[in-house]
């Protein structure tokens, strides 16, 4: 599981419905949620993302249904033989993506490539809200 450290922006909301805006490496990320609970502008938070809901992108196209989009680099690639783990670090944040071997090699990616992480607003949690 991913842990991305932020700081809540601002927070929308019609009935239980939740659309919480985080600053996470001077990038928005939105997150939906139907329940907040201690959780307010200006609070920091630790966000999580399951490592298969991380998708990797070598050219983003910004016309994607994709809420959160944010550009890292590739440190780490460890090919299995059905499934590959792709290790990018973003600011000081070190993200894991989950993808199928086959398409890792179809897409070429290498150690040191640029790549955009997407991730759909509905697959950001709050794991933790931080007191410091």
């Amino acid at each position: 599981m991913n842990e991305l450290r932020a700081t809540v922006k601002n927070i929308e909301q019609v009935d239980d419905l939740n659309l919480v805006e985080f600053e996470f490496n001077e990038t928005t990320l939105t997150m939906m949620s139907l329940h907040l609970k201690d959780v307010f502008v200006g609070v920091k938070v630790v966000l999580s993302v399951n490592s298969s809901h991380v998708m990797l992108a070598k050219s983003y196209d910004k016309n994607m249904s994709v809420s959160n989009a944010f550009e890292a680099k590739i440190v780490d690639i460890e090919y299995g033989q059905l499934l590959t783990a792709i290790k990018v670090l973003s600011g000081e944040s070190v993200i894991s993506s989950i993808t199928t071997t086959k398409l890792a090699k179809k897409l070429d990616f290498k150690v040191d490539d640029k790549v955009s992480v997407l991730i759909k607003a509905s697959q950001l949690a709050i794991k933790e809200v931080l007191n410091d």
